[in-house]
């Protein structure tokens, strides 16, 4: 995809909150090592109006943190997320799930963690570190490019702030990536309530995936479930922070399971994103039961 990424996502998001003023806000959080903003995007939920005599409690409802672009080149995650807010505004009746997310949570988004980047397209930031093994639980034993000390970027701490500030409010923590081998997806979840969302999701896609696709490879595993590794930022907020989280990858254009149709792509990874979700929000709607 040609351009510049980095201003094509906030150019978005931009717009977005430009045409829905009252549900949209941005602020920066901060600057990486060469001065490109890291920002948060803040979609709040729709408005229910309550009586004077009802508690202020009513209305207060929790939080998803999503992140994209920790890895600055996974670009088919950060499109990912556009269009699901795309689809979310702009075509609310066709998508139901996003109607119900939309009214449901608070969605916290920094879309750019790794902004220098996504502008670049280079999976690790300006200093050549890989931000998703740069964190404290299970530093020593990370592998690849994963800083001279833990915690060591400035966009490693800007996230495990952010996360601070909202993490009372917050369900769950989402961070979205691509996926670089023959399974259409793998993930992992920090705790058992957002593995067996994960897990019930990967289920649900299957059903679909083997209904719309003759599989080239059903010898190997469609998805992969796992836990966070060394070094993740998901290892460290869901351990340290004690935030649930859950980290999935979708397929990417040219992916050997799937085709090189970009329209593909985008209908396995939108199925991902609707059974995630639907499972979250049975979760939140079913007195916390998956």
């Amino acid at each position: 995809m040609g351009g510049d990424m980095l201003q094509v996502c906030y150019g978005f998001f931009d717009r977005l909150m430009e045409n829905f003023p009252q549900e949209v806000s941005c602020q920066v959080l901060g600057h990486e090592s060469t001065g490109l903003e890291i920002r948060e995007y803040w979609i709040k939920p729709r408005h229910i109006g309550k009586m004077r005599s009802a508690p202020e409690e009513i209305n207060t409802l929790p939080t998803l943190l999503m992140i994209s672009g920790q890895h600055g080149q996974e670009y088919t995650a950060i499109v990912n997320v556009m269009l699901m807010l795309h689809h979310m505004f702009y075509e609310p009746r066709s998508y139901p799930t996003l109607s119900l997310l939309r009214s449901s949570f608070h969605l916290r988004i920094i879309p750019c963690l790794n902004a220098w980047g996504v502008k670049h397209a280079k999976r690790r930031n300006a200093n050549n570190v890989d931000l998703n093994r740069n964190f404290s639980v299970g530093w020593l034993q990370a592998q690849g490019n994963k800083g001279e000390v833990a915690l060591s970027e400035i966009e490693s701490k800007i996230l495990l702030d952010w996360v601070k500030k909202h993490k009372q409010q917050t369900l769950c923590f989402l961070n979205f990536h691509d996926h670089s081998d023959l399974s259409v997806s793998w993930g992992c979840a920090s705790e058992p309530f957002s593995q067996r969302i994960l897990l019930h999701a990967f289920q649900k896609f299957s059903v679909w995936y083997y209904q719309h696709f003759n599989d080239p490879n059903p010898e190997i595993a469609l998805t992969w479930l796992g836990v966070p590794r060394d070094g993740y930022s998901d290892k460290h907020i869901g351990q340290v922070l004690e935030v649930p989280t859950l980290l999935f990858e979708c397929p990417y254009v040219n992916h050997a399971r799937i085709s090189n149709e970009w329209s593909d792509v985008r209908s396995v990874s939108l199925q991902l994103l609707m059974h995630v979700f639907d499972r979250l929000l049975a979760h939140y709607y079913h007195d916390h039961q998956v």
